[in-house]
């Protein structure tokens, strides 16, 4: 059967994004991935997609309405998977952090910047 090897297929639409998000994780050596609001629309069958494709030293923090006090130094790089506008707004006013958009289609990926005092 064709569609056996392959990673993505039109019948397989649910997770057809993850493959992008996680090229562009990977690309990153010690990333942080954060979801926490993995069991609203995305679905923790993305988050296990996306844990399958990247580096098993890859973290995740998956805590739904989790309050995040800070980040350890420890990773390269942050990313949030689906973060709604209430969750950027949230980052914003509570710890003057800004996540930027790194891919979008029907699922999203964000980045924390980069600025003095956070990642």
């Amino acid at each position: 059967m064709i569609i056996l090897p392959k990673k993505t297929w039109w019948n397989k639409a649910y997770s057809f994004d993850n493959i992008p998000m996680v090229n562009i994780i990977k690309q990153f050596k010690n990333p942080l991935i954060i979801c926490l609001e993995c069991g609203k629309d995305w679905g923790w069958g993305n988050v296990l997609s996306i844990s399958y494709l990247l580096e098993p030293q890859t973290k995740f923090q998956l805590f739904p309405n989790t309050n995040i006090k800070q980040i350890p130094d420890t990773f390269t790089d942050v990313f949030f998977l689906n973060a709604s506008e209430t969750l950027q707004d949230t980052l914003k006013k509570e710890h003057d952090w800004n996540i930027a958009l790194v891919f979008k289609h029907s699922q999203s990926l964000w980045k924390l910047k980069s600025s003095t005092g956070n990642k």
